[in-house]
Parts: structure tokens; C-alpha cells; sequence
């Protein structure tokens, strides 16, 4: 710490001068008055210190200090929380003396260390149940979470415990690219393969059509049980339809078996592969599969025409696929000669064009009813475009181009979409989208405007209108498969973009009766899943409302009874039942408008969920890899002293030192202030008491 001033200290000693010559001229020059020398002093002293303390703040002097603090190093410990770790013989182990051994580790380690405890599974959380209990394995989502969670932070190491079995998320390896420290593992779970019959997986198609036959192929595989034999048998709904004996011929068997079945009644099914257990056999978690699939009568396709070839015709396909209730086809608009009238939706890309008007193929579409998704490109002839009666017309040059970024309307009514997919929006790409004057009809509604730069305007980007008794929208710009680029850079997945697409081509291509209270929710859930279901209201004009509350009471399959109250959104209603155990369950939601009483029925399935059983042979090579690619070791449980030597040894995971500079105004240290009044104070008081002024 020191003083400095904005001109040289050197003018301290000119005002101590002044100060002293006013004292020596107010006390000692200064005949009239009569002062004992020892009030002499104690006055020459005071006005001397405060008129030098008032002159010396005239040269704007600062306190300049230099703190330092020590940051110690995180060590950031990463516990497997999932289902695989005890379903090995040695699970008592992990339950009992392995979470003792990993306290004592952490204490040790918080002598020297900033310790940050997380578990992970399902999610990453900040704690440390040793429960076991989580249902899938996601080890990618640990490191994006440290990533996020410590970005910037001082962060020595990482310590990550798992047996190295992952179900949900990319490669582990490729998830830590971003990981800049050292990632010690220990390394849990048992290596040792034991003899285990498996049902790896069945496949199915998840739609199937009323009085077709559907295959349903169940691959089987086994290990250390060469020899042997097991009975696979196949239920369809809990009644035993097929039984196959199989003999095992090899210690890494693995074989697949088709059957066929007659869908013969519609609604959902239910399929269930069970092997018999083998003699010996330790893990028998892994010996039944059950997939769900629903029988229609009918189903809805879904025609994306095109005027040439273009990156969207995959992203619009790749996103409609993902939706089990969609059947699409796709052809190049001249080489297209079916019937119309066998699609829900057409989809029109960049058509009516600039080289191909398609002038007989509008023509059949005004003779349908089929609903219409125009998408606008470069290519689009503006001119015939607006006279689709679309609820649209573009006035300005035919050839011009703008890019148009997306911008939500909250007002909008018809769907809704996921918050998370609106946050990944805003960060979307523009899409090219023509540039001219829009003139939109009043009763058309948008989803999301144009935002031109950081400006938002009143041009639709989407927008949805009807006209001739059918349902038209409109997206002005192209190159969504931009989206889908953006989309996975961001968060790994396209999910943002596929549930934009797919609920566009949900509300156009489904005609719903008009109800006036509707209740929407998946038909199965997976036990690790919260039960979400989403409710409207409407009034006898059959506007959205919500100011009336909706309730619901879910009954298992034992007759016991659940009852909630739906919480309102903006316009509609949600309801986050939690999570429900594996089973049937039936539900009945009711909501009175008025002196109306409006009911709505319904089931859905909470499927059990034994990913985590189905390999449960640890991966030690994937966490020395782990260790190795990062600079570090991997240790077993027994080995967590050498651990923490191996930390301490680490000379790069040492504490960070940060250097601090202030600078204080003098004229802001209230002591100084006081200092001078009270010297001033005492001036007085002394003087008065002397009789003088």
C-alpha cells in the first residue's frame, strides 16, 4: 500500500511549509493574544496538522493497495449413479464399505482442495445418494455439464467413477473434447463375463395397419452358456402366442428369430420376448424385453412436391420420418401422377417456380380439399404465387432476396412449442425469404415473424390461414436444413427443428372435431419419464380460455386413485403428474365452464425400463482411455491412496495466486474527515477556554 497524487509528492513539503508558517504567524508572531506555551503548542500542533491535511488534499492524493488471494485448485468427483453397478454378485460392496472409502478420499482431499461432488445417470446432480437407482447412463452429459458448470473456473482435475457402461449420449471420448484438465477414473463394476442368456432387443413397427400381417424379430444373445438351451416365448398383450426352443451353440451367441402376427384389433399392443432362465444363471433381469406398437385403420401420408432438388427436401423428410404417425412421399413436381385425394398434406417446395409453373398440377389441387404447406425460395414465381388466394401477396421485385431471422409470436394459439426449442430459435440461421412489401390477411395467424437484422417486423415468416375449406401455411423463406445444421451444433440433436416441423405438419394434416375441452399426452411412458399431459379450453365461440380450473384423477391398475390440478400457461393448461411406477393406468379429467360440466377419458402405459441390465460386463478399457487421452491415471477402489497421491504429485493442479490493484480517494476515508474536524474542534475548544476567539 501507497499514496501517490496526480502531481509529485514533493508539494507535501510545501504545504507542511505553509501550514507551519500560518501556525508560527496565528501563535508565536501573534502578540495580542496570551497562551501558556503548553496551549501554545498543543494550538500550533492542530492548526499546523489539519491546514497541511487540507492542502495536501488539494493535490488529489490516492491509496493504492495490491491485495492477493489464493484460489485453490477444484477437484471436480464424478459418481456413477446408474442401475449397472449393482447388478453384479459384489453389489454389497457398493452399497456399504465403497461409499466410506470415497468420504474418506474427499476429506483428505478438501485439506488442499476446492472438492466438488456430483453424481450422474440419468442427469448430473450435485450429490452423492450412492443409490444406484438411475435407470439409463449418460457420461457425455457430465462433461458439457462441467464444461458449462466451471467454465472459466480454475479447475485442477476431474475424478470419475463408473464401470464405463453408457446407453443415452455420444461417446464419452468425443463428449470431453472440451475437457482442458486432467480426468483420473476409477474404474468399477465387474469385468468378469458369467454365463447370461439376453434378450438384446426387439423390432418392430410401431404402426400397423388393422388386418395386416406385421413381423416382429427378437434378437437373442448369450454368454459362457455354450451347450445349454432356453425357451423363448413371445406374448402379444399378455396371451402367449409363440414358443421357440433354442440351443446355444457357442460361449458368444448371438442369434435373431421372426415371427409374424395378424394385427386384428386396433388401439395399442403390447409385446413381450421372455427367455427362461438358465441353470446358474446370476443375472436374469435381462431375459424379457416388452416394446409397445398401435394398430390404425388408417394413417396419414403426407406428399412433398418439389420444383428441383434441394437441401430441404431431406431436412422436411428426415424431420416428418421421426413422427411414427406420418407416412411420406416425395417427388420432383413433373414426375408426380398419383390421385390427390390419397394425402392428408402437400407440401410445396418453391412451387409455382420461376421454371416450372405447374399449371395442371394446381389445377388438381383446387378440385381437392387436401390441406397446403407452401414454402417460399429463390426460385418461386411471386406473381402466380399470390394468386393462390393463401391469404398472402409479395409486392416488390420478383428476384430479391433477404435474410430473415425468426422471431416467436407468443399470441399465437394453434400449438405450442417446448421452451427449449423457442431458446435454440433465437439462435437460429436466417432463412432466404423474398424480399417486397407483405400484405397478410387479418385472419391469417403467425407463428413466427421476420427479423431483419435487429430489427423485428410485421412480415410473417410463418403463417397459417384457410381459405377454400382448406388449411394452407406459408413458410416465406428457405434452406430450413440450415436449422438442422445449427440445431445439432448447438445441442446435439435436431429435436428443436424436427418438433417445429412436425407440428406444422400436425395441424395441417389432422382435422380435429371441435371439442370444447381437449386433453393431449403420450400413450406410453418409460419409468424414468415425468407423466406430461397438455389441456384446452374453449368457450361456446370456441376461443382459448383458462380461467376455469382443470382436474384430473389417475387410477392404476389396482384401483388406487391419484388426484391433480393442472396448472394454467398462457392460454392453455399442463400438468406434471412426477413419475408413475411401471403399469396401466386410466385416466378422467373434468373442468366446469359455466353450469357446462366437459369430461375426457383416457389410458396410457408406464413401461419398465432395463437398458441398465441388459450388458452389465464393465468397459475398463473406455475409462483408461478417458484417463490416458487426458494426462491422467486409472485406479481401481482399492487403490484410492494411490489416487490421492497421484493428485498431489500433480504439480500442474496447484493454487492460482490473483494480484488486486484499488485505488481510494483520500477525500473518501471518513477517518481523515474526522481527523481534521476534530484537531479543528480542539483548536477551539482550547482557545475558548483560554478566553479568546
Amino acid at each position: 500500500m501507497k499514496i501517490i497524487t496526480e502531481h509529485s509528492l514533493a508539494f507535501l513539503m510545501l504545504c507542511l511549509a505553509l501550514a507551519v508558517l500560518y501556525a508560527l504567524l496565528l501563535y508565536y508572531k501573534n502578540k495580542k493574544e496570551d497562551f501558556s506555551k503548553l496551549q501554545k503548542i498543543v494550538l500550533f500542533a492542530s492548526r499546523t496538522i489539519a491546514v497541511t491535511l487540507i492542502a495536501f488534499f488539494l493535490l488529489n492524493p490516492l491509496i493504492k493497495s495490491l491485495t492477493r488471494q489464493t484460489e485453490k485448485p477444484i477437484i471436480i468427483f464424478a459418481q456413477d449413479n446408474s442401475a449397472s453397478l449393482v447388478a453384479i454378485p459384489d453389489s454389497t460392496f457398493y452399497r456399504e464399505a465403497y461409499p466410506e472409502s470415497v468420504e474418506l478420499l474427499l476429506n483428505r482431499l478438501e485439506d488442499q482442495y476446492d472438492v466438488q461432488s456430483f453424481s450422474f445417470g440419468e442427469n448430473v446432480r450435485q450429490e452423492l445418494p450412492f443409490s444406484y437407482s438411475d435407470k439409463v447412463t449418460d457420461i457425455s452429459e457430465l462433461f458439457r455439464y462441467a464444461q458449462n458448470a466451471f467454465y472459466n473456473r480454475h479447475v485442477g482435475a476431474m475424478i470419475l467413477a463408473s464401470d464405463g457402461l453408457y446407453n443415452v449420449g455420444v461417446h464419452p471420448l468425443y463428449a470431453m473434447r472440451y475437457i482442458n484438465y486432467p480426468v483420473y477414473t476409477i474404474a468399477l463394476g465387474d469385468t468378469t463375463v458369467y454365463k447370461d442368456a439376453i434378450l438384446e432387443r426387439i423390432n418392430f413397427n410401431r404402426i400397423v395397419f388393422l388386418n395386416n400381417n406385421y413381423p416382429v424379430e427378437v434378437l437373442v444373445n448369450a454368454r459362457k452358456a455354450k451347450g445349454e438351451q432356453t425357451n423363448l416365448k413371445i406374448y402379444i398383450n399378455d396371451h402367449l402366442k409363440e414358443t421357440q426352443t433354442i440351443t446355444i451353440d457357442d460361449d458368444n451367441y448371438s442369434q435373431s428369430f421372426r415371427f409374424v402376427f395378424e394385427a386384428q384389433e386396433t388401439g395399442q399392443h403390447k409385446i413381450t420376448a421372455k427367455l427362461s432362465p438358465l441353470q446358474g444363471e446370476m443375472n436374469t433381469a435381462n431375459n424379457e424385453a416388452t416394446a409397445y406398437f398401435d394398430v390404425v385403420d388408417s394413417h396419414h401420408k403426407v406428399l412433398l412436391l418439389y420444383s428441383a432438388p434441394h437441401p430441404d427436401v431431406a431436412a422436411i423428410k428426415n424431420a416428418i420420418e421421426n413422427n411414427i404417425n406420418y407416412e411420406l412421399e416425395h417427388y420432383q413436381a413433373d414426375d408426380f401422377t398419383k390421385p390427390l385425394e390419397d394425402y392428408s398434406l402437400i407440401i410445396l417446395h418453391s412451387l409455382p417456380s420461376v421454371n416450372m409453373p405447374a399449371n395442371e398440377l394446381f389445377r388438381k389441387i383446387e378440385n381437392s380439399q387436401v390441406s397446403l404447406l407452401y414454402i417460399l425460395g429463390s426460385q418461386s414465381h411471386i406473381p402466380l404465387f399470390n394468386q393462390k388466394r393463401t391469404g398472402l401477396v409479395i409486392r416488390g421485385s420478383r428476384t430479391s432476396i433477404t435474410e430473415a431471422l425468426p422471431y416467436y409470436n407468443r399470441d399465437f394459439q394453434f400449438f405450442t412449442l417446448e421452451e427449449s426449442t423457442l431458446n435454440t430459435l433465437q439462435r437460429m440461421p436466417p432463412l432466404y425469404a423474398p424480399f417486397g412489401e407483405y400484405q397478410l390477411s387479418p385472419a391469417a395467424s403467425v407463428l413466427l415473424y421476420q427479423r431483419i437484422g435487429a430489427i423485428t417486423t410485421e412480415q410473417p415468416l410463418i403463417f397459417f390461414n384457410e381459405a377454400d375449406g382448406r388449411k394452407i401455411g406459408v413458410i416465406t423463406g428457405e434452406n430450413l436444413w440450415r436449422w438442422r445444421f445449427r440445431d445439432y451444433a448447438l445441442n446435439e440433436n435436431q429435436n428443436a427443428t424436427n418438433e417445429i416441423i412436425q407440428k406444422i405438419v400436425q395441424y395441417l394434416a389432422i382435422t380435429v372435431e371441435k371439442k370444447y375441452f381437449n386433453v393431449s399426452s403420450q400413450d406410453i411412458f418409460f419409468e424414468n419419464e415425468n407423466i406430461i399431459f397438455d389441456a384446452e379450453v374453449y368457450n361456446k365461440s370456441f376461443e382459448l380460455i383458462n380461467t376455469p380450473d382443470v382436474y384430473m384423477s389417475i387410477e392404476d391398475s389396482e384401483g388406487t386413485s391419484f388426484n391433480y390440478t393442472f396448472s394454467k400457461t398462457y392460454q392453455a393448461y399442463k400438468l406434471d403428474a412426477g413419475r408413475l411406477p411401471v403399469g396401466d393406468y386410466i385416466y378422467e379429467a373434468h373442468v366446469n365452464v359455466g353450469h357446462e360440466i366437459f369430461k375426457e377419458t383416457g389410458a396410457f402405459t408406464v413401461a419398465a425400463l432395463n437398458i441398465e441390465y441388459s450388458n452389465t460386463v464393465a468397459d475398463h478399457r473406455l475409462m483408461s482411455n478417458i484417463a490416458q487421452t487426458r494426462n491422467a491415471f486409472m485406479f481401481y477402489p482399492d487403490e484410492l491412496d494411490n489416487l490421492y497421491q497421484s493428485i498431489l504429485d500433480n504439480h500442474d493442479i496447484k493454487p492460482v495466486i490473483y494480484h488486486k490493484m484499488d485505488f481510494t480517494d483520500m477525500l473518501n476515508l471518513p477517518w481523515l474527515l474526522f481527523l481534521i474536524v476534530a484537531l479543528l474542534s480542539l483548536e477551539w475548544f482550547v482557545r475558548k477556554w483560554s478566553g479568546t476567539y
